[in-house]
């Protein structure tokens, strides 16, 4: 092991290595080298690296695996902590199905098949694996305690290169193995639209329950309607509201067009047909690139104008009919809505979104000169200063008003993507200073810092610079001594950033007041590009790859909503050549990737939607830049992925109830454990004030097979699932220890049931639930965690005319029917009728002592429930609502264990 540039390493007791990252290197970090040389991992599936975060500061830890002398298309992944987390870096090894036997020269594609000893990554020559950071101005902390690989792999198909090529088929594919999907000729792929059709009209409407003409849900609040999209926070998250007033999360996808288009100049011979200009049919897909591609093969001068072909549209053709463009946008609006998804994205076709049936994003991009000294991986950043750039904002606001402005359909407006902020919060301020003197931006910095000094004299005192005069600043274009001038290059890097986003937002809003600016979706940067987006947009837009979307707003920045406007998963499994940024191992794992990162975005209060990269998938021999990625909702042939439709369905069938705190209850369908003995898997903990999974103090572990609740704040442990129609038992018993202001009163503690609404909705410590109370001498009570203002949580219960205390209702079966709204209480039948809330209140007559365990079942059919307490009945509910949730399991200042907690089908 070694420490890579600008890191260091060292070693704990335990064998864990410690790695602490400068901010001066690109990738800080640590690499790992086989002591042979390097090692043949072509037999495994997958490489697992377990890290922690040593930091307070939410950190990406990123995974490279590396060749001796041949990088490629290497395995990689990434995994995001939160402060002091610990988590397992996963990457699929074997992220080719095919190696050639010899070497063969493939151009023009970021994924193509590996070959030994040629230039393309072969794991049978792994050398090392890099660990690391992206640098973004931070120093950083990480560990790593575990590396191992396991043996799920598959060995890779041995293709002849002499024989290789062509290797795309007529219809884009793949055409040296097969698959499930892959189209082998035209009848077939005819028959896919009759497939699809038949599927389509089996499901006409959305699995949104309740959705309105927008997607959003009518079963929801009654907000205020503007006849536009707007934002507003309900229950501590953020939402869309749609035109109509009602909650609208942005499920979305980029790119619903057909497009596909790949360079065929230089290399023909990959191509099995390529047809002339002159086809009658199909010439009309064949076009001319003349400008360079910003990264790859087309990036050299010497191939451009270069021909192109697009497979997709030709496909579409075959399938379609002559009729293909206007059946491909009717289907597109029926697939969104049969699929879950309520959004048209970034870079759709017009024709397809203007249609008034989908909501939609429009787009556009600004102009102007660029600042000469900047960098970046889409080209340099444009001057905000210049008058060209103010100009240009106003005009393309104005042209893109005169078309969507008054839209109720449209969302809102994304302007530019993935802009070159740099890599910490002054580098836009070296990128000025390192430009000529007509740079509109360095004139810029010279009125603030004549403003702020005065004399050129006193600038050079305070930086250590030998300017002499301000013409002298302007003209010169040296580095200058950060630790004296690092404070006016922060506040310099800032002023760029600020007039950038002041500029569009004054643009878009002088001629749209009503729509949303969706910033420019920040795929890198330092806090100040999140801070200042949130001061001036209405909602900041991040693309993120990644397999969780834990990107938030620095704590400085304004409280705003924010948009993912890219994620994706790939594999290859289905004849494509590179996974995209997030590779996984087969559909089924990309499916589930996908419902992970979206329910991540619904948990997540300030996301407002997320959006797919891409309806389609890149051609198999790249676009202009090289990227091929399998990363479509459809193949190349129009064919969609049933586990990814699948996986969107699900996410719609629940998201809106998910977002706002109630996924969907689901009836058990078999007896099952929902804890494993092990860990707290599929719970989460909440504490007051702290909030959810923050328990520093242990108040909820595990120990010897139990759940062990100090009690010692108040809170709860709480199921990621919500069910209905189930039978629950849960063991517990008492530790025999209180804390703070219930030392002077019975143990006490509870099993809510169907909670829901947001963590902390009841006193900041549970939701709205009902209550099976666990408390000494009286377990078996109903109590309503509700509130006075939220009538729709209540209960119903037959009870008696006498009350204990005179305060609380007494089951009777037979009684008169009571309703309790707010706060209330039903007790058991048979609680003793001077039981007091004291350390002296006696066990009920079926309880057992401190230390023993106890029995509580807990039956629901739908909207009555029952209470049986170590095997007797002791309490009934007529109606309860809502009649399904989550279920949580109380800390209230005493210490508990459970033991059992079992769900199983309500016979």
């Amino acid at each position: 092991m070694k420490a890579q540039q600008d890191s260091s390493l060292d070693f704990a007791p335990n064998g864990v290595a410690q790695v602490k990252t400068g901010t001066k290197a690109s990738w800080p970090g640590m690499r790992m080298d086989f002591k042979s040389g390097c090692m043949d991992l072509s037999a495994y599936g997958r490489l697992s690296v377990a890290v922690s975060n040593m930091t307070d500061k939410t950190r990406t830890v990123h995974l490279s695996v590396k060749g001796r002398t041949h990088q490629g298309q290497s395995p990689g992944g990434s995994i995001t902590l939160k402060p002091r987390a610990a988590g397992v870096l996963a990457v699929n090894l074997r992220n080719m199905p095919w190696v050639l036997d010899a070497p063969l020269e493939l151009k023009g594609m970021n994924g193509k098949p590996g070959v030994k000893g040629g230039s393309t990554f072969d794991l049978r020559e792994t050398h090392s694996f890099h660990i690391f950071h992206n640098q973004d101005g931070i120093a950083s902390q990480f560990s790593v305690s575990r590396v191992a690989v396991d043996g799920e792999g598959v060995p890779p198909k041995t293709l002849k290169a002499s024989t290789f090529l062509p290797f795309v088929d007529t219809f884009g594919q793949f055409k040296h193995d097969d698959w499930p999907g892959k189209v082998h000729d035209e009848a077939e792929l005819k028959a896919t639209r009759e497939k699809e059709e038949a599927w389509l009209a089996a499901h006409p409407g959305s699995p949104i329950p309740e959705c309105d003409q927008y997607g959003g849900w009518a079963g929801g609040p009654q907000l205020k309607a503007t006849g536009f999209f707007r934002t507003e926070k309900v229950n501590g998250k953020w939402w869309l509201v749609d035109p109509d007033g009602r909650l609208f999360f942005s499920h979305g996808v980029d790119c619903v067009r057909v497009g596909g288009e790949t360079g065929t100049g230089f290399r023909e011979s990959y191509f099995e047909w390529i047809p002339e200009k002159t086809d009658p049919v199909f010439g009309r897909f064949v076009g001319k690139a003349t400008w360079p591609g910003a990264h790859g093969f087309y990036k050299d001068p010497a191939h451009v104008p270069y021909a192109t072909f697009s497979y997709a549209k030709a496909n579409a053709v075959r399938k379609y009919g002559p009729d293909w463009w206007s059946l491909v946008q009717e289907r597109a609006h029926a697939r969104i809505k049969a699929w879950g998804l309520n959004t048209i994205a970034n870079w759709s076709a017009p024709e397809i979104y203007r249609m008034d049936k989908t909501p939609y994003t429009a787009t556009f991009g600004t102009r102007g000169p660029v600042i000469e000294g900047s960098t970046g991986w889409w080209g340099k950043l444009r001057d905000p200063f210049a008058p060209a750039f103010i100009e240009n904002a106003k005009k393309s606001a104005a042209a893109e008003a005169s078309r969507t402005g008054t839209d109720p359909w449209c969302i809102g407006w994304f302007v530019d993507n993935e802009l070159s902020w740099g890599h910490d919060n002054r580098d836009l301020a070296r990128a000025v200073l390192r430009s000529p003197g007509k740079q509109p931006a360095k004139q810029a910095f010279r009125a603030t810092l004549e403003k702020k000094y005065g004399t050129a004299e006193r600038l050079d005192a305070a930086w250590g610079t030998s300017y002499g005069t301000w013409d002298g600043f302007l003209s010169c274009t040296n580095v200058v001594d950060e630790k004296k001038a690092g404070a006016d290059l922060e506040d310099l890097h800032r002023s760029v950033v600020a007039q950038y986003f002041r500029v569009i937002r004054d643009a878009i809003k002088a001629v749209a007041p009503n729509r949303l600016y969706l910033g420019t979706r920040i795929a890198w940067g330092a806090d100040v590009i999140y801070e200042e987006s949130a001061r001036y947009c209405d909602v900041v837009s991040v693309n993120i790859y990644s397999r969780r979307p834990v990107r938030d707003l620095p704590a400085a920045a304004v409280d705003k909503p924010m948009i993912n406007g890219e994620f994706h998963f790939g594999a290859l499994d289905r004849g494509m050549f590179h996974t995209g940024l997030v590779g996984t191992r087969d559909q089924d794992e990309r499916a589930q990737c996908y419902r992970d990162f979206v329910n991540a975005c619904l948990d997540h209060p300030r996301f407002v939607g997320t959006h797919w990269f891409q309806w389609q998938d890149q051609a198999l021999t790249g676009r202009s830049d090289g990227e091929n990625y399998q990363i479509g909702f459809v193949t190349v042939t129009d064919t969609p992925y049933p586990e990814l439709v699948q996986a969107a369905r699900d996410i719609g069938a629940t998201m809106y109830q998910r977002r706002l705190g109630d996924p969907m209850p689901v009836a058990p369908t078999a007896k099952r454990e929902l804890f494993n003995g092990k860990d707290l898997t599929n719970w989460y903990t909440f504490l007051k004030g702290r909030g959810k999974n923050v328990d520093p103090n242990g108040v909820f572990t595990v120990k010897d097979g139990v759940m062990h609740v100090t009690g010692e704040e108040f809170g709860c442990l709480t199921t990621e699932e919500a069910f209905k129609d189930y039978k629950l038992t849960v063991e517990y018993r008492w530790l025999g220890t209180s804390y703070g202001g219930k030392k002077s009163k019975a143990f006490d503690s509870g099993i809510l049931f169907h909670s829901t609404g947001p963590d902390g909705g009841f006193a900041g410590i549970w939701m709205l639930s009902h209550e099976y109370n666990l408390i000494t001498g009286a377990s078996g009570d109903f109590w309503t965690v509700g509130r006075k203002d939220r009538p729709d949580i209540f209960l119903k219960a037959e009870a008696g005319a006498e009350k204990l205390g005179g305060k609380y209702h007494i089951y009777e079966q037979g009684g008169k029917e009571v309703t309790l709204i707010g706060n209330d209480r039903v007790c058991r039948l048979d609680i003793a009728r001077d039981w007091t809330d004291t350390p002296e209140a006696k066990p009920a007559v079926n309880e057992n002592p401190v230390g023993e365990w106890n029995t509580a079942t807990l039956v629901c059919r739908g909207d009555a429930v029952e209470c049986w307490f170590n095997g007797k009945l002791v309490n009934r509910a007529t109606h309860v609502n809502p009649a399904g949730g989550r279920i949580q399991l109380q800390s209230e200042l005493c210490g508990v264990e459970f033991r059992r907690v079992t769900i199983e089908p309500c016979k």
